[in-house]
């Protein structure tokens, strides 16, 4: 029997976030009115300047949001941005400080669940007190182009049935089980330069299958031959990283370890169809699972929609009205 329930991650308002249309205190009250939740998620670096620190006043801010409406924190999504220095990668005591203050941050603000990446192997034991201490789980992301069984996955699955700490688990991500490409993010290759016979033989490789790199360097062979620009080249290898075919059920794997969900989404329909994510099936592999944790609705068009192509506060209430509805459908006996 599932038990999930639903949540929002502001991350899916991003573009409503930053067009300045809404404050943080708005954003959150539009949810609110649409009837969006139970669950509330942030981008810790997104939605709280000064983040990792969180000073008084977002604190009492955030807690009134969530008094006056209801809402509850499902998880933080936290970064730890290897990269964030040109002259070298982050040191490992960096790496702990940085995850540090920001589980600091989601035990002052009440979420039980810490979104992180991949840490190294050695860390996890650390990790994992650092989480029991502070009260919170940390989620590592299976999102595409990895999976259950990608090799670096397995690895941590073997640490942490090893381990054995309820503070470690992991975060799938529909990315990694779709069924067809956005034709969103086709289209928007087509205005920064791609022809349609281009993106049409690009849904041909990624339908395909088959190593990424290779993937990416035969569609870079055609398209420079038929005079396409380094620019609009490069900028389809977002394809190879961002959306994968994998088979729904083998999520069933690692599900007594799932302490989150992101139902990533692009474009669905106001009937509730989707060309590119397999709702139905996923949803029946929460239940079949028996998660019982925060399932959050992702929409993610608006890394190539603007606000005048689409609305996400309307994009989530779609997601959620399909998810309540086969939650409602559920066979007799099953909990909500």
């Amino acid at each position: 029997m599932s038990g999930f329930r639903l949540s929002t991650t502001l991350f899916a308002l991003t573009n409503e976030w930053l067009s300045r249309r809404y404050t943080f205190e708005q954003l959150v009250d539009k949810v609110a009115e649409l009837g969006l939740g139970p669950g509330l998620e942030l981008i810790g670096f997104q939605s709280i300047r000064g983040f990792p620190d969180v000073d008084s006043q977002f604190e009492q801010t955030f807690r009134r949001l969530l008094d006056a409406h209801g809402f509850e924190p499902s998880a933080l999504g936290a970064n730890i941005d290897l990269a964030r220095r040109t002259d070298r990668l982050m040191s490992r005591d960096e790496v702990i400080a940085s995850l540090e203050a920001q589980v600091e941050a989601a035990r002052v603000l009440g979420f039980p669940v810490v979104r992180a990446q991949k840490l190294d192997d050695d860390l996890y034991e650390w990790a994992a007190a650092l989480a029991e201490k502070a009260g919170v789980r940390l989620g590592i992301e299976i999102h595409a182009p990895l999976f259950v069984d990608h090799p670096m996955v397995l690895g941590l699955r073997e640490i942490f049935d090893r381990i054995d700490s309820p503070a470690l688990g992991f975060i799938p991500d529909w990315s990694a089980t779709m069924t067809a490409l956005p034709v969103g993010q086709l289209r928007a290759f087509e205005r920064n330069g791609l022809t349609r016979a281009q993106t049409d033989f690009l849904r041909e490789l990624w339908e395909r299958g088959g190593p990424p790199n290779e993937l990416f360097d035969e569609f870079a062979d055609r398209a420079r031959g038929e005079g396409a620009s380094p620019q609009a080249v490069n900028q389809v290898r977002i394809i190879f990283s961002m959306f994968a075919r994998n088979d729904p059920r083998q999520w069933l794997e690692i599900m007594p370890r799932v302490v989150h969900v992101h139902a990533k989404f692009y474009e669905l329909e106001a009937d509730g169809t989707d060309a590119s994510v397999p709702h139905h099936e996923l949803f029946d592999v929460l239940r079949e699972g028996n998660y019982q944790g925060f399932v959050s609705s992702e929409w993610e068009a608006h890394a190539w929609a603007d606000l005048e192509d689409a609305d996400g506060f309307e994009m989530v209430r779609r997601h959620q009205e399909l998810y309540r509805t086969l939650l409602a459908q559920q066979p007799a006996g099953s909990t909500t």
